[in-house]
Parts: C-alpha cells; structure tokens; sequence
C-alpha cells in the first residue's frame, strides 16, 4: 500500500471513530464511548495533524468514565489533557471535572453504608 493510501486511511478510520463517538454519547453509550475513543487515539499515535482530535477523544474518555462510576479512571486522561495543552479553556474545563470528581456524592468517593433506624 502506497505510504499516502496509509494515510488517508487511518484518517479516514480517525473520522469514522469521531463520529461514532459522538452518536455513542448523544445515546448514552459511555462504555462504548470510552472504547472507541481509545482505539481512535491508538490511530493517531502521536497528535500530528489532529491535535483537536486528539483532545476530543481525549476528553471523552474523560468525561464518559465518570459517569459508569470509575472516576479514578478519568484522571490520568484529564491530567494528560492539561499537560499537552495551553488553552484556558481545556485548563478551566478539566479542572472543573476534576474538581466535580472530588466533591461528595461524587463516583469518586466510596458510598457510605446507610443504617436504618431501629424501630421499637
């Protein structure tokens, strides 16, 4: 395969894995969303020309893994997003994520044992 078919296809693939990530999302789907997302950052390797794909994905992986209850499990993708870019805005947003992770009744926390009062 000719190095320039290579590329159009992965790109191809890229866009194909951002639009089904968006449609999983827009259904509710965030373990798909999480799964596709981390097999369209696996194409693209390195950022190269889709640095703002890449912080896309990025972000959703993020954010659809606080929602099934694994909280622990977004903050290496926020902390990767702050680390690669100086945009206030992806600094605000995931700081504010972060921060919704660490406050009560987050899927942070570990749910308290609620005890019934005693009837007598």
């Amino acid at each position: 395969m000719p190095p320039g078919a290579r590329r159009w296809t992965r790109g191809a693939g890229v866009r194909s894995i951002v639009e089904a990530v968006g449609v999983c999302s827009t259904r509710g789907s965030h373990e798909a969303v999480v799964d596709l997302a981390l097999r369209g950052r696996a194409l693209l390797d390195d950022a190269g020309p889709y640095p703002h794909v890449l912080e896309i994905l990025t972000h959703k992986i993020g954010a659809c893994s606080v929602l099934p209850g694994r909280g622990h499990d977004a903050f290496p993708h926020f902390e990767e997003m702050r680390r690669g870019s100086t945009s206030p805005d992806v600094h605000m947003g995931t700081a504010y994520l972060m921060a919704m992770l660490r406050t009560p009744g987050s899927c942070r926390r570990t749910p308290t044992t609620r005890t019934s009062p005693s009837r007598g």
